[in-house]
């Protein structure tokens, strides 16, 4: 394993139906996972959990990469330090989950289920944040494995992704 690769923290979210709330807490996440050396994956779109958590990544001189769903790099971000152009549409949510060591579920829309169906498939640490309740009740429905956190606080959750991490490289 490459010890020198940087772990990647996917944050997933709604694009142009996420809430000014969900917004906020995305770009602060953002700020506080750069702060950490992190780098930070999303969607890749210009709107909503996307744009908000790469331009707090970005403005703390923090690495992103965008996952577009199409074919047209002008559909990124300008937050976007590294895009990856699919051509999969929806079917990208693999890759952002599968390129991600832990993922962060700020609000919740289609897409949002879809990626967070997929990271309970793959046993991916998930951290349910603000706006994804919903998450956690379909989750508690299913009897998930202990993968499965939540917070508001954006603090705590770099705790999680802190542990998540050393847990992950300690096996």
């Amino acid at each position: 394993m490459n010890t020198d690769r940087k772990n990647v923290i996917g944050i997933m979210g709604p694009g142009q139906n996420a809430k000014e709330s969900e917004i906020d807490f995305a770009e602060h996440l953002g700020e506080l996972i750069a702060e950490e050396g992190l780098v930070l994956l999303t969607g890749g779109r210009a709107t909503g959990v996307m744009q908000a958590a790469m331009k707090g990544a970005r403005n703390k001189g923090g690495e992103t990469i965008g996952v577009l769903p199409g074919k047209d790099p002008h559909e990124a971000s300008d937050h976007c330090s590294k895009v990856i152009l699919t051509g999969m549409g929806n079917g990208r949510n693999i890759i952002n989950v599968l390129s991600s060591d832990v993922l962060v579920f700020i609000g919740s829309g289609p897409g949002t289920v879809s990626e967070f169906g997929l990271a309970l498939k793959e046993k991916k640490p998930a951290i349910l944040g603000p706006g994804a309740e919903k998450l956690w009740e379909l989750a508690s429905a299913m009897d998930m494995p202990p993968v499965i956190f939540r917070s508001a606080d954006a603090l705590e959750i770099i705790e999680i992704i802190r542990r998540s991490i050393s847990t992950r490289i300690s096996k």
